[in-house]
């Protein structure tokens, strides 16, 4: 890259680009665009202003219009309740689930809604148009199409219900003037209808009301009247059910022996109860037995006297001999008191004392003998106690065995208890139901109430001019910001410098305001420069001017963008090209403009510039500065003279001059491809520091793409809203094919109160 050199865009470095440089494909424009910022749409609704005011004046004009052509009509309202259901002493509140309120919310707003598509059902609008005879009304005049004519011939003067494309034409009207709307947070729905008949409208409302709730109750009424049949159909078969269990029951109990109310197991297990205590009572009593006779068998007559104390389980012969034997041994007692007593006084001869021997002996026989009838009696108490016993355990096993055979019974009995109970209290219960159907099906509900009765309205309501007007100016307004995108989209005319640079990889030089619809600009004490005065006529046609713009008015705007221009070119790290080549891809983008205040802002400098007019088909560099020459850049090359009288002083700026294009030539391209005339570009690399030359548009002829290999830098001029970037493109792309070093691009002629040229100057 020995050619390559920096150069300064305001404060950014640029670098003079060749094609061996970047390897450039032509990319779609589509692969460059990006999301609109808020600044650049408000740019494109401006730029594209009018045909916003049209789509917005459009859409005002057809909103009058069409609110003109509607027809005046009245609006009427009637509000319905909808009352929380009543109880149903049917029992049947899920038959009517879907109309009936709720505490949840949900189920409220769902009945709500019931409530509204149920009012604007087809069958309550054909009904309430037959009472009105709404469709004999012009609103609802009906005429065969062209389309299906024969079929729809057939059904004039037919009634609706046999017209079924009239039917559908009327409810299609009836349902577009129909309005019906739940008032939220409460019970009450509200309907609308709209009539060009004021009186219309409120008998509209007032009779679909009253239809709907004549239609609700009839609905209800019917219902349970159908219910009240059929549970009077019902009731008589559930009756011979009923009795046919019961029969079952008691047939049931007779066969196999069950008696009372209380189930098969009442007598049985009373019974059982009752064996199974003296079982318990027999074990106690057959072990107290068997304990008495053990004492008794021992012999012991003091143990035998105790049980004297104890006689709840002994015989009375027992309790006699227990008695006696108690005596007996008080009474043995005592005596043998009274020998010791009388054997301590008189000797053992003692006749009293011998008595008292044979006495004790008496007792001691009888208490022996006492204890004997004791023990045999014991024995046999045990022995009764030991077979009673066993003859209650027998009886209780046997009690088991029935009652097991009875629980076995008692199942089925159970089972047929339970049928003829549940059968009896259903059909208890459905005979309480059928008597109060009949008093509830003669019971007009009150659930639905006409709160407040639909009045003719005083004041038209449609059209609503305000509304209409609102939606065309919102219409409009949307219309007009998608078309301006749209026209936005298919322009490719170069406005946005920076997109540009994106978009070619070329860089970017500056922007040089527009001063044929802008006046020159303030001078920097706040006052106009007056020292110019251009006119608008002027201006539009041509830059004609024999004083270039950079001189004439020093301190407008556009002088300063070409000063800027000068310093984005001059400020280098290194020496600036000498020769420079100013084109643009068509012709009346500004490039002459261009190169006429380039070479006056280098020559104001203190440059030697030299201004050559390289266009020998449509020279302009002359009658722009009002320079007549006879010769010229073609005489040079034609005759090969480099004589310096062909080239001029400029008297409106010293340092700078200006070599003509000289008579048209037959053969322009020849001559700039010429030896002759790069041997005129090195002698004047040697006369003068700069060199600009004005050159024809690269896509029109082939001289600019011949002289840009021949020299240092090439700039390109885009002129603001005309050059394309396609064009822009292509241009780049055939002087990089003919190995020119393009410098950058300048965008020429934008617009100061544009948003490019503010976004650009941040």
């Amino acid at each position: 890259m020995s050619q390559e050199r920096i150069v300064l865009r305001n404060d950014r470095p640029t670098v003079l680009v060749r094609r061996e440089d970047v390897r450039f494909q032509n990319k779609s424009l589509a692969d460059l665009d990006e999301p609109y910022s808020f600044v650049e749409i408000a740019g494109i609704v401006r730029r594209r202003a009018w045909i916003l005011i049209g789509c917005v004046a459009l859409g005002l004009l057809l909103a009058l219009g069409a609110s003109l052509l509607m027809t005046p009509k009245y609006e009427s309202v009637a509000v319905i309740e909808i009352n929380k259901e009543n109880s149903d002493a049917l029992g049947m509140d899920n038959s009517t689930a879907a109309l009936s309120d709720s505490a949840d919310p949900l189920d409220h707003t769902i009945t709500m809604e019931t409530h509204a598509e149920a009012l604007q059902s087809d069958t309550l609008a054909l009904q309430v148009i037959d009472q009105l005879h709404l469709d004999a009304r012009p609103e609802f005049e009906w005429k065969p199409s062209i389309f299906n004519s024969a079929e729809e011939s057939a059904e004039v003067g037919l009634p609706l219900e046999k017209a079924p494309h009239h039917r559908e034409k009327v409810l299609k009207v009836f349902h577009k003037n129909l309005k019906v709307k739940p008032i939220s947070g409460t019970r009450m729905i509200e309907v609308h209808y709209l009539s060009p008949d004021r009186q219309v409208a409120a008998n509209v409302v007032n009779t679909m009301a009253d239809d709907y709730i004549d239609q609700y109750f009839l609905t209800r009424y019917t219902a349970t009247s159908q219910a009240s049949s059929w549970l009077a159909k019902q009731l008589a078969d559930l009756k011979t059910q009923v009795r046919s269990a019961q029969q079952k029951l008691v047939d049931y109990q007779k066969q196999n022996g069950i008696l009372g109310t209380e189930g098969p197991s009442n007598i049985v297990m009373t019974r059982l109860e009752d064996l199974n205590k003296q079982l318990t009572d027999a074990q106690g009593e057959r072990i107290t037995r068997q304990v008495i006779n053990e004492l008794v068998k021992s012999g012991n007559a003091e143990l035998i006297s105790g049980l004297a104390g104890n006689t709840l389980n002994v015989n009375s012969g027992t309790v006699n001999s227990l008695s006696l034997l108690q005596t007996l041994r008080s009474q043995e007692a005592e005596l043998k008191v009274q020998y010791a007593q009388a054997a301590a006084k008189f000797g053992p001869e003692y006749p009293t004392l011998v008595e008292m021997t044979h006495q004790m002996d008496a007792l001691s026989a009888a208490i022996q003998d006492e204890i004997h009838k004791i023990a045999m009696r014991a024995e046999n108490d045990f022995r009764t106690s030991s077979d009673t016993e066993q003859l209650l355990k027998v009886a209780l096993e046997k009690q088991k065995a029935d009652a097991n055979a009875l629980n076995d019974k008692g199942i089925q009995y159970n089972i047929l208890k339970r049928e003829a109970d549940s059968s009896s209290d259903l059909y208890d219960e459905l005979l309480g139901k059928l008597k109060s159907a009949g008093i509830l099906s003669g019971l007009r509900s009150t659930k639905l109430a006409v709160i407040d009765a639909g009045r003719p309205g005083a004041d038209t309501v449609h059209p609503n001019f305000l509304l209409n007007h609102g939606i065309g100016l919102v219409a409009g307004m949307l219309l007009g910001v998608a078309l301006a995108f749209v026209a936005e989209s298919g322009d490719d005319a170069v406005r946005n410098p920076d997109k540009v640079e994106a978009l070619t990889m070329l860089p970017q030089l500056g922007v040089i305001p527009d001063f044929r619809f802008n006046s020159l600009d303030r001078a920097s004490n706040g006052k106009r420069d007056s020292s110019m005065k251009w006119t608008r006529q002027m201006l539009r046609t041509k830059f004609k001017e024999s004083t270039p713009l950079a001189i004439a008015s020093p301190n407008s705007s556009v002088a300063e963008a070409y000063r800027q221009l000068r310093s984005s070119i001059t400020l280098s790290d290194e020496n600036i090209p000498k020769v420079f080549l100013v084109t643009s891809p068509s012709s009346q983008e500004g490039k002459t403009t261009t190169a006429i205040n380039l070479a006056v802002v280098l020559a104001q400098q203190g440059e030697r510039v030299l201004l050559v007019d390289a266009d020998m088909r449509r020279p302009s560099i002359e009658p722009s500065l009002k320079i007549g020459s006879s010769s010229g850049l073609s005489s040079m090359l034609s005759s090969k003279d480099g004589n310096a009288s062909s080239i001029t002083k400029y008297c409106n700026q010293p340092g700078l001059f200006v070599l003509g294009a000289g008579p048209k030539p037959h053969n322009p391209a020849e001559l700039l491809a010429s030896k002759y005339m790069t041997e005129l570009i090195e002698k004047w690399r040697s006369q003068f520091d700069v060199v600009v030359m004005d050159t024809p548009p690269v896509l029109s002829v082939t001289d600019t793409v011949i002289l840009s290999s021949k020299v240092d830098a090439v700039l390109l001029v885009a002129r603001s809203e005309a050059t394309t970037k396609q064009s822009l493109l292509r241009t780049r792309d055939v002087l990089f094919r003919a190995n020119g070093k393009i410098a950058g691009f300048l965008v020429n002629a934008v617009d100061l109160s544009s948003w490019e040229y503010h976004q650009y100057y941040g």
